[in-house]
């Protein structure tokens, strides 16, 4: 990634017109015309036509299509379906009968229609050459002299089928389609594309506006009602609600006893099904209480129908109203399916989640109720749409993949809804079943969660929440005093997370989204000097780590369906690629000596632990199975760390292997970060009631509690040479209800 080159198809200079089916490309101009029309592209965008116009005809994988036109920077998947869309929008092309561009399913796209040289001509001069040329003559001739009457033009050949004219109806719009390249030819900080696409959104009501959070709308099958729940702060439990547009104030449905989430609506629209208290409220008297009940809206009468204890994620009424679907944790631990039975009052498996994979969420019914799509993390960490038959079982993947997916809704027999993390922050896309294309729908700073679809008259009610992560720092106490009070180091309204320290100079590094993306900063160890290292434009980078040894970041950044670990060399801004870790790779630490980047990898079916050598890319698998990495100490020469799911410090040399650290048998995995501070690993623990910072001697083995922590402490928290301790909190986590009437 050091080399920031482009393929020789990139030179536009050098790039001659030529014709695709109706429309001339001009590289050059980075437009298209088709005779009175221009439609203009983006530079990517044309890369990917120069691409396919390679060899018209061949299909061109969605990896070299990645791998070539976006060599210079690395990009999540979705930037080439977003960008396959806009070419397909730009060239009048449809996805079910392409003329120019065709999905293969499972193979990449290819060019349908042959590049053709065009015949030489006579242009028409352009609209400001006529300009040029009137004011030249009017010069000439003397302001006050009449101007010639032009001849009239002669009329336009037929235009061949399949061309297209702009309609009479959009010339009133224009103007307003010009305001964009208005805006950024005055220095408007936004680009083009992104005013466009935010110029065509449409127009959210917002339905909730009070203090606290409302989640998880469901819209009823008249439209007219939303049911949701709601809480005024984090320790509240959340209560049912239930909200008409029309109406000033909402309607309280049920009170503070019980936790009540995952509202549904009865086809009918008479009745509600929720979970009550599923695992949340904590009260063991209470439990033959908690499960899954129905509201009678009529007569306000509640009928608990089946109890449970595990989890919900997920739950949904049936088109035909006999079944009830819904994710709950599993035997092995995991999210799976099941669908209930509401005259039988009976359980049926429907999914059986991949042991190694992270289980299945959110189911939703199509439209006629055949089938189930739902929501399931693959074991390298990536979130993928199924589909599921009811009657026949039969199951199918689609091709996009998410870092992370929070919510769906079936928006037509083709269309699905999706709310999936872009970058830091979740928006509202829209998969096209058949094609299985993404196009984004709803963009915003804020989380776009959950989404709830009316097919009938298209109405789609949103939650919008916004997530604000400070980030502190505490001096470290001295043997026997106690922690004092964090102070704040950033107070803004962005999110900054991910926090890390020099351990040559104390600068500090971290992942901030103040400028629209996710993206690294660097700051003095005050705070001061806050400058941006990277520029990915939203594609999801992970957990930066200064090296020990030299001004160098290691940090991993989301690409397809793997996580790429890379180098940034802080003074030069050069960023080079160390490797493409398998499926995935997770927690990674720096080595004392700097020589080596140890983590957890994932490759295809099982864990390993290894490290990577930051010289040669080579990979050195260590230990198999899954640890908790804790630290490397730069003088005992051994790494700390934590085997998943027990109890028990081990530390491992290269000579020895993993042995047990004699005194450290009852050390519990960190269940927030963990640092090394000379001979003392801290780490974040959690005891049931506290998050409390631990701090274990790894030489005496002896532990000491220095103090409480937030709950709400992100899993980083890097030590300065001067002994400060760095973290980000969660500071607040608030969010409306958005509705959106007939929705595209």
């Amino acid at each position: 990634m050091s080399e920031q080159h482009h393929d020789s198809s990139q030179d536009y200079s050098e790039r001659e017109p030529f014709l695709l089916g109706s429309w001339l490309v001009r590289p050059s101009l980075l437009n298209l015309k088709d005779g009175d029309e221009t439609v203009h592209l983006g530079r990517r965008n044309m890369d990917v036509l120069l691409y396919l116009a390679r060899e018209p005809g061949k299909v061109v994988s969605r990896r070299e299509l990645l791998n070539e036109v976006w060599r210079d920077v690395v990009v999540c998947e979705e930037a080439l379906t977003r960008a396959i869309s806009e070419l397909r929008t730009a060239l009048g092309d449809k996805p079910g009968s392409p003329k120019y561009i065709q999905t293969i399913r499972k193979g990449g796209y290819r060019l349908l229609q042959e590049p053709v040289t065009p015949a030489p001509e006579t242009s028409r001069p352009t609209v400001s050459e006529e300009i040029r040329t009137d004011s030249e003559q009017s010069v000439r001739e003397g302001a006050t002299a009449p101007r010639p009457e032009r001849a009239p033009h002669p009329e336009p050949a037929p235009r061949p089928t399949g061309q297209r004219t702009v309609p009479r109806r959009l010339i009133p719009w224009i103007p307003l389609l010009l305001l964009p390249v208005i805006l950024v030819l005055l220095g408007h900080w936004q680009p083009v594309k992104e005013l466009i696409t935010l110029l065509s959104l449409p127009k959210g009501i917002p339905l909730t506006s009070r203090p606290g959070r409302e989640i998880m709308p469901a819209i009823s099958p008249t439209s007219d009602l939303v049911a949701y729940c709601w809480r005024a702060e984090r320790h509240a439990k959340w209560q049912l609600w239930l909200r008409d547009p029309d109406e000033v104030q909402p309607r309280q449905l049920t009170g503070p006893e019980f936790n009540i989430l995952h509202p549904t609506w009865s086809p009918d629209g008479s009745r509600l099904a929720y979970c009550r208290g599923t695992g949340l409220s904590g009260e063991s008297a209470k439990r033959e209480e908690e499960g899954i009940c129905l509201l009678d809206l009529e007569t306000g009468e509640v009928e608990l129908v089946t109890s449970l204890v595990n989890y919900l994620v997920g739950l949904t009424w049936s088109p035909d109203g006999k079944e009830l679907a819904m994710a709950t944790i599993s035997r092995i631990g995991l999210p799976q399916i099941l669908l209930f039975n509401l005259e039988r009052k009976v359980f049926r498996e429907f999914t059986s989640p991949d042991y190694h994979g992270g289980g299945d969420r959110y189911p939703a019914y199509s439209p006629d109720g055949r089938i189930i799509a739902f929501s399931r993390r693959g074991s390298f960490g990536r979130d993928h749409i199924y589909l599921k038959s009811v009657l026949s079982g039969e199951l199918r993947a689609l091709e996009p993949s998410f870092a992370s997916l929070v919510g769906l809704a079936w928006e037509s027999e083709n269309t699905i809804l999706v709310t999936a993390v872009q970058g830091r922050t979740f928006h509202l896309s829209r998969i096209d079943i058949a094609e299985e294309t993404l196009q984004p729908v709803l963009l915003d700073r804020r989380d776009i969660l959950r989404p709830s679809f009316s097919v009938d008259d298209r109405t789609l009610v949103i939650e919008s929440q916004v997530n604000n992560s400070d980030l502190y720092s505490v001096q470290l106490p001295e043997p026997g005093e106690n922690l004092a009070q964090p102070l704040p180091l950033f107070s803004t309204t962005c999110d900054e997370v991910f926090p890390c320290v020099s351990a040559l100079d104390g600068r500090l590094a971290f992942i901030s989204d103040s400028s629209g993306s996710p993206e690294i900063y660097m700051s003095d160890a005050d705070g001061d000097n806050r400058q941006r290292l990277t520029d990915f434009d939203g594609t999801q980078i992970i957990r930066p780590a200064w090296s020990p040894i030299a001004p160098v970041i290691a940090f991993s950044v989301s690409h397809a369906d793997s996580l790429i670990l890379c180098l940034l060399d802080v003074e030069s801004r050069e960023i080079r690629e160390l490797a493409t870790i398998g499926n995935s790779i997770y927690a990674p630490k720096w080595s004392a000596d700097g020589e080596w980047i140890y983590a957890n990898l994932y490759m295809d079916t099982f864990w390993e632990f290894g490290r990577i050598s930051i010289t040669t890319g080579e990979q050195e698998t260590l230990l198999n199975g899954y640890v908790n990495i804790l630290a490397d100490h730069p003088t005992l020469g051994v790494l700390f760390f934590t085997p998943s799911g027990s109890t028990g410090l081990m530390a491992y040399h290269t000579e020895t292997g993993a042995q047990p650290v004699p005194g450290c048998e009852e050390v519990y995995p960190p269940s927030g970060g963990c640092s090394l501070s000379g001979d003392h690993l801290l780490m974040l623990q959690y005891d049931g009631s506290n998050n409390l910072l631990i701090s274990v001697n790894l030489v005496s083995a002896q532990q000491d509690t220095l103090g409480l922590f937030p709950d709400d402490v992100h899993r980083q928290i890097p030590v300065s040479p001067d002994g400060r301790l760095y973290f980000s909190r969660l500071v607040s986590w608030e969010g409306d209800l958005i509705l959106y009437k007939d929705f595209y």
